[in-house]
């Protein structure tokens, strides 16, 4: 599962042609990450996405270099959540970076989140709430993955596997949840 590749360009690129700015497409980017890392398939980063590369389209306008570049059509192109310019690009320290390190972490730490069975839990026709249940056979254990793509906060009820269960966050703002005893939440 990936975001962008050197065939058909990164999502930066993507998000920015359509008219998104360059704050909401950091948004959008670790929303689309978040998904990547934590529903079923496997997540593949092409390089430089991690550092905010946002490139101008696809092919050989989405390679650019790690190291400081002497390619003039590279040494503009804007970087998502960084200065742009020809410069190493090895930054452990950049948004994008840290988000995708803690994000493989918590998949290493929670089997579930990379291999256990997924069940659409709730999803809206217009921007709003996604959520999946992945489930960890062994431990019977149910974790709930509720992301939200409008701009405004939204809410939603919907049914797990875990009647009077208490969710505990993970990664995110929400706080913890707790299911009704019909195991709803």
């Amino acid at each position: 599962t990936f975001l962008g590749n050197h065939d058909m360009g990164r999502l930066a690129m993507m998000l920015r042609s359509s008219g998104v700015s360059a704050g909401d497409t950091l948004t959008r980017l670790k929303l689309a990450n978040s998904l990547m890392y934590l529903t079923r398939g496997q997540p593949v980063v092409y390089y430089g996405d991690e550092q905010g590369f946002a490139g101008s389209g696809g092919d050989k306008a989405a390679r650019q270099d790690m190291f400081a570049t002497q390619a003039e059509s590279y040494k503009t192109q804007e970087v998502i959540g960084g200065a742009s310019g020809s410069k190493e690009r090895y930054n452990t320290s950049s948004p994008l970076y840290r988000q995708i390190a803690r994000l493989a972490k918590l998949r290493a730490r929670h089997q579930a989140l990379a291999d256990g069975a997924q069940v659409h839990r709730y999803s809206s026709s217009e921007a709003g709430i996604f959520a999946v249940s992945r489930i960890d056979k062994a431990s019977k254990r149910e974790y709930l993955v509720v992301t939200n793509n409008a701009g405004s906060a939204k809410s939603a009820t919907f049914s797990t596997y875990s009647p009077n269960a208490r969710f505990v966050e993970l990664l995110g703002a929400g706080g913890d949840v707790r299911a009704d005893r019909f195991g709803r939440v």
